[in-house]
């Protein structure tokens, strides 16, 4: 027996098996084997020999007719090749008999190894396995239903469906750090190798990893290449483009305003990032006005309603990566603060030259601190008194 393979096709052969005849007179018989056997007899008559039936449920398709005594087949063997089992391709084998000297009516029957089987005619056959496996294929070869020779041959079938589905999500760190993550998948098999090209120089083969992109003065979009392969040996890709955000030095702090409390107008706050420099165009702005609210842009207002201490908090961010923070504290004195004043006014003697005055003012937020007596007689002003005050 010889071995004669090919890259893209395997070609087995065995030697030449050659059927018994018998002639002279007698009868005689052969012994039943596996394969095609020769058997002779000796004596008077006309002797014969027999093959064993096909091991097939098969019933082999009748066709052709007359003895098979006179055929002998060579070369018996089977030649294969597969298609690519890779996306836009599918996994197909093409199976086909190198018998030499068959006559025409000989029938082919396959059995492909996963249950399917194909019989005719045809010397030629082929069949999709649907998953990876060894599987060994057997050719019975009939002519006339007796067997005229068999072969079998172990193959290897990587299945359908074997191509990765590649994709990847990233997810920026600050500054130009970005971690990647790989979600691919494959249908059957599964994934054994991943390559990342981040576009700069720089490769890894990890599934999940976190890339440090270079320094850059301006925004830059990288072309990021995620490749898998597949136990099949198959590979796919894909690329997306990320947007590494400059490196911006920023420096300077926020300054802040407000409008008098006092009626007939209201406190009203500016707050400002004018002075802070090396801010990207386009750089997002957000406050915390430290009092439950927020704003933003790069210049906003706020009213307090009441007075207190408050920590204003600025942050700066662009491409969704925070470039600056700065803090300020201010003193708000809130809404309706201006005082209304009213007083009474008690006779103190019958003369009318001594009175008490008591001051009945109100504010609606915050408290009154002082008072300030001017009691229209040409007498200096009292500051800083109290609520009740007497003059004469």
């Amino acid at each position: 027996m010889w071995i004669h393979v090919h890259q893209q096709q395997h070609l087995l052969q065995v030697a030449e098996v050659h059927q018994g005849s018998s002639s002279g007179t007698g009868s005689g018989s052969t012994t039943p084997a596996p394969t095609p056997s020769t058997g002779s007899g000796t004596g008077t008559g006309t002797g014969g020999g027999t093959t064993n039936p096909a091991p097939t449920p098969i019933t082999p398709p009748t066709s052709g007719s007359g003895s098979t005594s006179a055929i002998a087949l060579t070369n018996i063997g089977i030649a294969y090749t597969s298609t690519s089992p890779c996306a836009p391709s599918n996994e197909v084998f093409s199976f086909a008999s190198t018998a030499k000297g068959a006559p025409k009516g000989t029938v082919y029957t396959w059995y492909f190894g996963d249950n399917n089987t194909v019989s005719g005619t045809d010397s030629t056959a082929k069949n999709t396995y649907a998953y990876s496996n060894n599987y060994n294929v057997t050719l019975d070869i009939f002519y006339n239903n007796t067997k005229l020779g068999t072969k079998t041959i172990s193959i290897k079938s990587v299945g359908q469906d074997v191509t990765p589905n590649t994709s990847f999500y990233s997810t920026p760190q600050g500054g130009t750090a970005f971690y990647f993550n790989s979600s691919s998948n494959v249908n059957h098999g599964s994934i054994v190798g991943q390559l990342w090209n981040f576009g700069d120089g720089v490769t890894s083969a990890l599934v999940q990893t976190t890339h440090v992109f270079p320094a850059v003065a301006f925004d830059k979009g990288y072309n990021v290449t995620l490749q898998t392969t597949s136990t099949a040996g198959c590979t796919s890709s894909v690329t997306q483009v990320v947007t590494v955000p400059a490196t911006y030095t920023v420096a300077g702090s926020i300054t802040t305003s407000s409008t008098s409390p006092c009626s007939p107008s209201h406190e009203v706050f500016t707050f400002s990032a004018n002075n802070i420099t090396g801010v990207p165009s386009g750089a997002t702005y957000t406050w915390d006005y430290g009092d439950g609210t927020g704003g933003t842009g790069a210049t906003v207002n706020h009213t307090y309603t009441y007075g207190n201490p408050f920590n204003v908090i600025l942050v700066i961010t662009y491409n969704g990566v925070q470039l600056y923070k700065t803090a300020a504290t201010i003193t708000a004195f809130g809404q309706d603060v201006t005082p209304t004043a009213a007083f009474t006014v008690y006779s103190k003697n019958s003369s009318g030259t001594y009175y008490g005055f008591n001051s009945s003012s109100t504010i609606n937020h915050g408290s009154i601190s002082s008072f300030t007596w001017d009691f229209g007689d040409g007498s200096a002003k009292v500051t800083g008194g109290t609520q009740y005050i007497e003059h004469t």
